[in-house]
């Protein structure tokens, strides 16, 4: 969101403040849950009526929110699918923004799943969504590799036999899977 936000805020403070106590990461995730963005949005300006207007951004701005594709980490996933291996994902996301968070980045359709948090109305870091990505799957946790930005979501993994890795950069990410024999 600062992404965005910071185009419309004329000082950092206000911003920042808003981020954490209005539009802050819980009330992301209540969308990533399945919440609508209409029903997320009037739920804040009814508590928040004083940042209505910047609440009603939120929605028409999503687009401008994302600063890139990492360039190094969709190489990596091209190249595990060319070593013929099996490449899933399991997003935190809308179900009202995924479509076209796909047409935005291509690469989603080299996955050969995704389980998105939004239509299964259960986000990470509950192992609930671990269970419907294995099932759906038709998967044994012990034979996964879980990589994700947030240790929180790696613990959950591992905690259910996922082998997990934090993703810090693409370089790491390589060094991990090459040990793993993933991308040798």
């Amino acid at each position: 969101p600062r992404n965005f936000y910071s185009n419309v805020f004329s000082n950092d403070t206000d911003m920042e403040w808003f981020l954490e106590h209005v539009c802050s990461k819980e009330w992301i995730l209540k969308m990533d849950s399945g919440v609508s963005f209409k029903e997320g949005a009037n739920e804040l300006k009814t508590q928040y009526p004083k940042w209505a207007p910047y609440i009603e951004m939120y929605d028409a701005g999503w687009e401008k929110m994302f600063s890139g594709v990492i360039d190094g980490t969709v190489t990596i996933l091209k190249q595990l699918k060319e070593k013929n291996v099996d490449v899933f994902a399991i997003t935190n996301w809308s179900h009202e923004k995924f479509d076209r968070g796909c047409e935005l980045f291509p690469f989603f359709n080299e996955f050969k799943g995704v389980v998105v948090s939004g239509r299964e109305g259960v986000v990470k870091p509950d192992p609930k969504i671990f269970q419907i990505f294995l099932d759906r799957y038709q998967l044994k946790a012990s034979s996964c590799h879980f990589i994700d930005d947030l240790e929180v979501n790696v613990q959950a993994a591992e905690s259910l036999g996922f082998k997990g890795h934090v993703f810090k950069s693409p370089q790491l990410l390589r060094k991990w899977l090459e040990k793993r024999k993933a991308l040798i």
